[in-house]
């Protein structure tokens, strides 16, 4: 066992290395009957290197390729390659696999290994079956798969997920820690997280099946019909898609409908009020709607029919990040360009929060570029930001693991009236780089940004996100250290912008200054979230803040009532506060208590205090009963 722990912690170590230098040194072993791998077919653009070199020659038919070279295809392209004894390869578009070794004699046995790294994209192998001493393996950035005889195909995304899906026989896998292993049987498929965490291998449906094997027939190159049709014959196979273990994407399909019974107290007055808020969802579609009714003495409220803003509450299509399109218009909770050094965590809801405002996040993601955009209010537009990325290297078709994953982004923000009758608009402009490391677990990044006719600021930093499946929770972090200028404020679109309209009267007083910025948020079992974020400098005005949701499924299980809570946070502070003091000026504490009366009614306490720069308190409490129809 210890012999196999030091085995395994070389093996670490050298993939380490290559993952920072892709140069793979000539192996010193002496290596028995190495034989080699003849590319037999070739589709659209394959190109052939010999690792540490920095040339790569044209691909052809017929071309032997040996221990130390890489492959990689580009777009519509494919390589089908012949391992010797029966035993075949195809690599899909977009690829890129290193060969480490052929036919390399184990030692202290009769038998024999080979070896080939998949760097990203998809490879389908078929192995027939070998000597009980001997074995063929697949090596990705976090797993090691391994046969003797079977059909099975391995996919790798730029973020370093993964998946393997088993057509006929079983596939060991193994994570790079040496602390998961799982066998992989016929029609099962198991997914890799950037780090290197196996799921349990399950069988695929029918419907995935199906999709599969569109996505294979959409990667064909219609050149020559012939081979078209052969490919297509031979690869039948399902390719499951890779991707990170996330919740799907495809949402899930139907209407639910939440209502709100009760009394509201707006500019002074008390108004009853019904609301219906009918919530559909289509794939990825979603549609929030919050039609009301809201009457006194006087009769209805018709401020509430002005906005098209009150009538819907969201319009959603997939999520963040997802490609090549995210979209939402309604209400803003967490906008946020890039990193967030100009716009980060931004809400539209102002102080009047039975307003509803009709904001929008639009991106495009493309594959090696992209586009970003925030609006505030599309019916009465104020604040417009945007961002448009790329990744360099890729765009030059320039292929180096890990520095290929680069991107540079552009990022402008603009309120044409960032205080209420103050035409002098405000704009941040700025300049960004990221590179992830561990997929989503780890990214470093820099940015720099300018107000205009203000002053400047810079960060670097890193961050990342993590499942942590034993307790079901999903953790965030963001650490990263600002050198500021003066009369610069980082993030200066935030949660509170809306709710306090700072102008460009605060910007004039910022001084010059260094200093850190974190936050972290965790949620767990679906059921406790919570965040926080603070910075702290050498000058300036230190901000903070706070949040916490318990969900009524916990706690009901715990006192068999119907209850959550929720409470949150924001202060910008000045010197010399106490934290957390919730009498602070610049604050803003909202809290929360729900009630289930029964399984349909429920009963809601929501408070929110807000305390201005000059000390001004505004308070505003309500008591209604929502039901669930």
């Amino acid at each position: 066992m210890k012999k196999a722990g030091v085995g395994r912690l070389i093996y670490l170590i050298g993939v380490f290395c290559v993952l920072l230098i892709p140069i793979h040194a000539s192996a010193t072993t002496t290596t028995t009957q190495e034989q080699e791998i003849i590319l037999t077919k070739v589709s659209g653009r394959v190109e052939v290197q010999n690792i540490g070199e920095v040339k790569w020659k044209k691909a052809e038919v017929g071309m032997k390729l040996k221990s130390n070279q890489r492959i990689r295809t580009f777009e519509k392209s494919r390589a089908y390659l012949d391992l010797g004894e029966g035993s075949s390869m195809v690599m899909g578009l977009d690829s890129i696999m290193d060969i480490l070794e052929l036919k390399k004699q184990i030692e202290g046995q009769n038998g024999f290994a080979s070896k080939v790294k998949l760097w990203i994209g998809k490879i389908r192998t078929e192995i027939k079956k070998l000597d009980k001493d001997s074995s063929f393996e697949v090596v990705t950035p976090t797993t090691i798969a391994g046969v003797r005889g079977t059909k099975w195909s391995n996919f790798v995304m730029d973020d370093d997920s993964s998946s393997v899906f088993v057509e006929d026989g079983n596939v060991w896998l193994e994570n790079l820690s040496g602390n998961q292993k799982y066998m992989a049987s016929k029609g099962q498929i198991s997914n890799i997280t950037p780090v290197g965490d196996i799921s349990i291998p399950t069988f695929v449906t029918p419907e995935q099946q199906k999709e599969f094997e569109k996505q294979w027939q959409e990667e064909v190159e219609p050149a020559k019909k012939e081979e078209v049709k052969k490919a297509e014959a031979e690869e039948s196979l399902p390719s499951p898609a890779v991707t990170e273990e996330k919740p799907d994407k495809k949402g899930k399909k139907g209407i639910t409908c939440g209502g709100l019974v009760g009394s509201r107290m707006i500019d002074g007055k008390s108004y009853s009020e019904i609301i219906f808020q009918p919530d559909i969802s289509l794939g990825k579609l979603g549609i929030g709607l919050n039609i009301l009714a809201r009457w006194n003495e006087d009769g209805f409220r018709k401020k509430d029919y002005d906005d098209a803003g009150n009538i819907i509450r969201y319009v959603r299509w997939a999520e963040k990040g997802d490609k090549p399109l995210y979209a939402r218009l309604g209400t803003l909770d967490r906008a946020i360009l890039g990193h967030g050094f100009i716009l980060n965590h931004y809400s539209n809801q102002g102080t009047d929060t039975s307003k509803n405002i009709l904001g929008s996040e639009i991106d495009v993601n493309l594959k090696n570029s992209g586009v970003e955009t925030v609006v505030n209010n599309i019916t009465d537009p104020r604040l417009f930001g945007g961002r448009v990325y790329c990744k360099p290297l890729k765009m030059l078709k320039i292929d180096i693991p890990i520095l290929s994953r680069i991107d540079l982004g552009l990022s402008g923000v603009t309120d044409t009236e960032p205080q209420q009758g103050n035409k002098d608009s405000l704009t941040v402009y700025g300049v960004d780089l990221g590179m992830p490391i561990f997929g989503n677990l780890l990214k470093v990044y820099a940015d720099t940004a300018k107000i205009q006719d203000f002053g400047h600021g810079m960060a670097y930093g890193l961050g990342g996100e993590k499942h942590i499946g034993w307790i079901d929770a999903n953790l965030g972090y963001k650490i990263e250290m600002r050198n500021l200028g003066e009369k610069f404020v980082p993030g200066v679109f935030n949660s509170l912008y809306e709710v306090m309209r700072p102008g460009t009267s605060s910007l004039s007083s910022a001084k010059k200054s260094s200093g850190w910025y974190g936050e972290t948020s965790l949620g767990i079992l679906k059921a406790i979230n919570m965040e926080f974020s603070m910075e702290n400098f050498k000058e300036g005005e230190p901000r903070v803040h706070g949040g916490l949701k318990v969900n009524s499924e916990l706690i009901s299980r715990i006192t068999k009532k119907n209850i959550g809570v929720s409470f949150s946070y924001d202060q910008v502070r000045e010197k010399g506060d106490n934290l957390f003091n919730l009498n602070a000026k610049n604050s803003v504490t909202t809290q929360e208590i729900i009630y289930g009366l029964n399984d349909n009614v429920i009963l809601s306490y929501i408070y929110r205090g807000i305390i201005d720069k000059n000390g001004v308190k505004t308070k505003t409490a309500s008591l209604a009963t929502k039901m669930a129809f």
